[in-house]
């Protein structure tokens, strides 16, 4: 029986494996030379402030900002979100759900948002509401 379990067990992994190629969920890029051990992983799908998870938060196709930060200039590309449960660093989750930056540096933030999410708006090309 364990020689049964052994020899499937290989490719019950590559099986899995396979499929997390082909979704994109098993996915990972390669992170920028100090940055966050998160950056470049798959973001979990993790409750949210006020309702809801994650995942669905990303269905409007912009990038999620879980915890609580300033965005001016990315408000039209940037959720923010704040977590649901305890925490201290923030993460920014790109559209494809992919952690782009994570830390607690708000001059860190603002340079991955530039780099990620594009220049800010200036304060007379933000949306009145």
């Amino acid at each position: 029986m364990r020689s049964a379990v052994r020899c499937c067990t290989p490719a019950a992994r590559s099986s899995a494996w396979t499929a997390g190629r082909i979704s994109g969920v098993g996915f990972a890029y390669r992170a920028p030379a100090g940055a966050h051990r998160l950056v470049g992983t798959r973001a979990p799908d993790v409750r949210l402030a006020g309702g809801g998870g994650l995942y669905e938060a990303l269905r409007g196709g912009r990038f999620v900002l879980v915890g609580d930060a300033d965005v001016t200039g990315w408000e039209d590309r940037v959720r923010v979100a704040g977590h649901a449960g305890p925490g201290g660093s923030a993460v920014l989750v790109r559209p494809d759900g992919h952690v782009g930056w994570a830390g607690t540096d708000a001059a860190g933030l603002r340079r991955a948002l530039t780099a990620l999410a594009g220049a800010p708006m200036s304060r007379s090309e933000v949306p009145h509401a």
